[in-house]
């Protein structure tokens, strides 16, 4: 009975180690792809931040501009 048990264990240890079933390479491939997932997303929150902030910046240029002209109109007025 114990030789069974044996041939059972060593039987189940060579089949993880080495069957033709992928098991490990699928839990590697799975792994691999979360790190993957969280690197794209650490680079999609940075690029959002980045174009955010792009686009904020050229909106307060355009405010700025406009605020300008404005106070040069109302001084060219003022000097008359």
């Amino acid at each position: 009975m114990g030789v069974v048990w044996v041939l059972g264990i060593y039987t189940v240890t060579l089949w993880l180690k080495g069957s033709c079933l992928p098991v490990f390479q699928i839990v590697e491939q799975y792994e691999e792809q979360q790190k993957m997932q969280n690197v794209v997303s650490k680079n999609d929150i940075a690029l959002k931040t980045t174009t955010f902030l792009q686009s904020r910046n050229s909106v307060l240029k355009k405010h700025v501009q406009l605020e300008t002209s404005e106070m040069e109109m109302y001084v060219s007025s003022v000097e008359l």
